[in-house]
């Protein structure tokens, strides 16, 4: 059992992942410890941004049943 959990949150954090490095600004999830870094050059001004993006992502996790990101809510970290 907790190996589809893994399973299927590693299928979700790929989606994300693959998503965050064609946009702008660019982001990368980090499926152990969930923790969204962003890579933009306006770095901790984007503060606001990131509380919404925690947000989505929670809101993502509970649609797709990622049972793992529910225990270890997403978490954003901004860097230069």
């Amino acid at each position: 059992m907790l190996t589809a959990v893994m399973w299927w949150h590693i299928l979700c954090v790929k989606e994300i992942n693959d998503r965050g490095r064609q946009g702008k600004p660019r982001m990368e999830v980090n499926p152990l410890t969930d923790v969204v870094t962003v890579y933009s050059s306006w770095g901790r001004g984007l503060g606001a941004w990131g509380e919404v993006l925690e947000r989505r992502l929670d809101t993502a996790a509970r649609e797709r049943f990622d049972l793992y990101a529910m225990l270890i809510p997403y978490r954003v970290a901004f860097q230069d």
